[in-house]
């Protein structure tokens, strides 16, 4: 009968007086009694010569009179062992079962087994204390929802806790484009139990937001029940610095590319303004020696194009930052009122031109010549953007705190440190710029109108550069386009910035005024 009882357990029968009928020799062993002493002896007075407390003793009495099967635990103290754990499990037998036994117990040793479920418990709560406290995300599911998610997984999910997570389906956070994919792999893994190895993904938050992560996933029991446990890792971090250095070499290769085309342009100008002076002498020359008739118009016209030679020659030493700008202190608003009949010639009649230019701006140390030029540029550019239908150019002149963020978006590259700026911008209602033009827009000659209106925004970035300065190109398709130049300001004025808003009417009364 012992052989189907458990390691360390006996069995003994007791009479309806509580007296030992049959004993197990493991049973004497057990209480530390010689083999076959145990007949006959009261079961009470046993059970307290091992340690059993008698109000015990008296409540498994009751219940047995009365019926009831009773499993109770308690400590016997045997010897140089120490305190042992016990287990008593006793039967009554009825009497319609035609028996004259009272009761049938077995008397088990769980000692160890106890020893081995505290070591469990202490195991899985270490195990559960390094899950909870993983920096990682951690996430267990079985039967498609979630069972179980640590801290840094709600997190990620940017839950306010667990419970909001617990019980929804683990699909609802995988983003569309990998359902297939992360359905397959999980299939696998539960036929197969073979660990699913690190997938780059993207989930799904709380908010909808969709995050970058790396997900390894293996079979566990969770509970009692097959289940998937997956590790993620957030790559939002690793993402970011891998695009940061993209960005900083697009730069690296923009910088070169530009100073590879610098350095040509600057010796294609030098060379055409020797050959442009060249020419305007010889004919001068030819004039004054007496050229008469169709003779002296032939040498005007090949002065007239040495001329223009040498405007180009000007426009392309603009664009490499070679015209040496004499800077001094100007108010771009008051710069822009100057020019503002020149402003109006370039937007054109059949568009509106409008002004937002505070007073009492703080001077940026500028050359006004070169700013004109850049100014009358931008309006040139601003015009060749409307349609035939016509629009609106504005211009607005203020000052601004640029940061980082801002900075990534000026050009050239690198060219201007964080802090206080004074700006000139120009914007129109025109056509606006694809993300394939913007690229190109600052290239020599480049232009989505008809070619031969000169260097385009490429200049205003030399002259720009020249002094200096920094622009930033804002445009999407159909909303137009927004130019922005940006030059440093003084320390901030005491006096505080009034708005003066300005229409081409207004400013021609400021010009009459004057």
């Amino acid at each position: 009968m012992s052989d189907s009882l458990p390691r360390e357990s006996a069995v003994l029968i007791g009479n309806t007086d509580g007296r030992i009928e049959w004993a197990s020799d493991a049973l004497a062993a057990l209480a530390g009694f010689a083999p076959g002493s145990l007949v006959g002896r009261d079961v009470g007075a046993l059970a307290r010569a091992v340690g059993i407390e008698r109000a015990s003793l008296a409540s498994v009495r009751e219940r047995v009179r009365a019926g009831e099967p009773v499993r109770v635990e308690f400590a016997l103290a045997r010897g140089g062992d120490g305190l042992r754990r016990i287990e008593l499990f006793v039967q009554p037998v009825s009497k319609a079962a035609g028996l004259s036994v009272g009761f049938v117990a077995v008397v088990t040793d769980v000692t160890e087994a106890r020893r081995a479920e505290a070591a469990l418990a202490e195991s899985e709560d270490r195990y559960r204390h390094l899950v909870e406290s993983c920096p990682e995300p951690i996430v267990v599911h079985a039967g498609g929802q979630i069972r179980f998610i640590n801290p840094a997984g709600v997190g990620l999910l940017g839950a306010a806790s667990a419970a909001e997570l617990l019980g929804r389906p683990i699909m609802e956070f995988v983003h569309a484009d990998f359902h297939a994919i992360v359905a397959e792999r999980v299939r696998k893994m539960e036929e197969t139990g073979e660990p699913g190895y690190r997938l780059e993904e993207k989930i799904l938050r709380v908010d909808g937001r969709a995050v970058d992560v790396e997900v390894a996933g293996a079979r566990v029991q969770f509970q009692g029940e097959p289940a998937i446990q997956l590790v993620g890792r957030d790559l939002t971090h690793r993402k970011r610095a891998e695009e940061e250095r993209r960005r900083l070499a697009d730069r690296v290769r923009e910088t070169r590319w530009r100073e590879s085309l610098f350095a040509l342009a600057e010796g294609v100008a030098h060379q055409l303004s020797e050959l442009s002076s060249t020419i305007v002498e010889t004919a001068d020359q030819a004039v004054a020696q007496g050229a008469e008739g169709a003779r002296a118009g032939g040498f005007a016209a090949i002065r007239r194009a040495g001329l223009r030679i040498n405007a180009l020659t000007e426009q392309l030493l603009a664009f490499v930052g070679k015209r040496r700008a004499v800077v001094r202190p100007v108010d771009l608003s008051a710069l822009v009122m100057e020019i503002s009949d020149r402003l109006e010639a370039e937007v054109g009649s059949r568009n509106a031109l409008s002004y937002d230019l505070p007073a009492r701006l703080p001077r940026a140390l500028v050359d006004a010549v070169q700013l004109r030029r850049v100014a009358l540029g931008l309006a040139r550019n601003a015009a060749d953007a409307l349609d035939e239908r016509g629009g609106t150019v504005t211009v607005r002149t203020g000052v601004v705190e640029l940061d980082g963020e801002r900075l990534a978006r000026v050009q050239p590259p690198d060219a201007l440190a964080a802090g206080r700026y004074v700006f000139l911008e120009m914007r129109d209602t025109g056509c606006g710029m694809d993300a394939e033009t913007r690229a190109r827009i600052l290239e020599p000659f480049f232009t989505t109108k008809s070619p031969g209106r000169g260097l385009g925004l490429s200049e205003v970035l030399g002259l720009v550069r020249a002094q200096g300065g920094g622009i930033e190109i804002e445009s999407e398709p159909g909303r137009g386009t927004r130019v922005t130049v940006f030059f440093p300001a003084p320390p901030p004025e005491t006096r505080e910035l009034r708005p003066r808003a300005r229409t081409r009417a207004s400013a021609a009364r400021a010009r009459g005024a004057r």
